[in-house]
């Protein structure tokens, strides 16, 4: 909430950098494996400073990843008011061989060519770990046009597999950002590269597994590439609802929405004969729900990512539905199964009563389905969607956008059909 006007519901809202993440994050596909740090989670020391969300990113870093995105105030030696990560980590960094391409939606990150290297260049450059690539502002930039402009960047990247300068070109002229905004970033590294996207398959069960029980284990197996040696297998559990609240300087900003499941359980498992196979018990404390899902990942000696997954999977005793907690003044969205096959259901709550439009469209935003277009009363929703479109007829696999809208509010969730 920011001066009496609820904050953080919609991409071009400011300030709400977690709601923002969430936002840059769900427009990518499902079947990557993503992980999120929130400074809202973290402690600040005396000094006001998070120390311990900087070392659970140098981890991450140090892991090994594809794709490194920051939202949040940033300068150009630092990301965040709280040192989430400055000059001094890259020293800390040894992920050599495993770098990823870095986007930052803050400002002067990328500000190159001075007589000191802005963080960008040091990471870029950085002898034992670091980036291969970065999307950042040159100048301080605004906010809501950093993540308007992330939007249309991180999907031409992912989903459509374009080259980095490409990408850049696309979200510079093709996104609702403010065009003096977009011009003020720039690409470091090579712009004709590639995120090596690979490809995505379905996990194989001998039995359809529907719910996972604490400490039950159950198997999983894949068929992958005779190059592959090694994969790695994590569990994502299932979404939660966080409300969070701060005051400063008399502006109170709130966090009220659904969060992604964070990765609790991972290993690395030997691949051979081109089959990987792995066991996998589920924590004792894992966050119930019905959106759990089991992800594995190797790579080829093309250096392509090679990913499988599960759909959907019930993780605790729980009903596999979301509990009916009521988001403060904003709108919620949320579909199961999903991937599905043929149908799903979309359940979605309304803060207000009045006019509520419910549509589906493909990954290129051409209308596929009206599904509601009339008055509903406040509260908690549910609607089927049968994988047909205006005209009846069955639609094909892919990636789909669930959008709702209802008086001031709009929000948007992707879905994934596998035949």
């Amino acid at each position: 909430m920011k001066t009496g006007e609820i904050e953080g519901n919609y991409p071009g809202s400011s300030l709400n950098h977690s709601a923002r993440s969430d936002d840059l994050m769900n427009n990518i596909n499902e079947y990557y494996l993503k992980r999120q740090v929130y400074g809202i989670d973290y402690e600040a020391d005396e000094d006001g400073y998070k120390p311990a969300a900087r070392d659970d990113i140098v981890e991450i870093l140090n892991e090994g990843v594809n794709f490194w995105c920051y939202t949040g105030h940033s300068s150009s030696e630092m990301l965040g008011d709280e040192h989430y990560f400055s000059e001094e980590d890259v020293a800390n960094l040894d992920n050599n061989g495993r770098r990823g391409f870095m986007f930052v939606a803050g400002c002067q990150t990328g500000d190159f060519g001075n007589e000191e290297p802005c963080l960008t260049e040091q990471l870029l450059f950085a002898g034992d770990g670091g980036i291969i690539g970065s999307f950042a502002p040159t100048e301080s930039s605004g906010p809501a046009s950093n993540i308007l402009m992330g939007l249309v960047f991180l999907s031409s990247l992912y989903n459509d597999n374009v080259r980095w300068g490409e990408a850049m070109l696309e979200a510079q002229f093709n996104s609702t950002a403010s065009i003096f905004n977009t011009v003020k970033y720039n690409i470091l590294g090579d712009p004709l590269a590639k995120i090596m996207n690979g490809t995505a398959n379905d996990l194989i069960t001998n039995e359809v597994i529907e719910i996972m029980l604490p400490g039950e284990e159950l198997g999983f197996f894949w068929q992958c590439e005779e190059s592959c040696t090694e994969a790695l297998t994590a569990i994502r559990e299932a979404s939660s609802y966080i409300e969070y609240s701060h005051t400063l300087d008399g502006i109170t900003y709130e966090y009220n929405r659904w969060r992604p499941g964070e990765i609790i359980y991972s290993q690395v498992r030997p691949v051979t004969g081109g089959w990987g196979v792995v066991l996998i018990t589920l924590p004792e404390d894992v966050v119930e729900g019905f959106d759990g899902r089991i992800v594995c990942l190797s790579e080829n000696e093309q250096g392509e990512t090679l990913s499988w997954f599960s759909g959907d999977i019930q993780m605790g005793n729980n009903s596999g539905e979301e509990p009916d907690i009521v988001p403060a003044n904003c709108i919620s969205i949320s579909n199961y199964p999903n991937p599905f096959n043929p149908e799903t259901t979309i359940r979605y709550y309304l803060p207000e009563s009045g006019a509520v439009k419910l549509s589906i469209y493909n990954i290129k935003g051409k209308l596929v389905n009206n599904l509601i277009n009339n008055n509903e009363n406040e509260g908690w929703h549910e609607m089927v969607w049968n994988g047909k479109d205006q005209a009846g007829r069955a639609t094909s696999s892919g990636v789909y956008i669930i959008k709702l809208r209802s008086g001031e509010y709009s929000i948007s969730r992707k879905i994934s059909q596998l035949k």
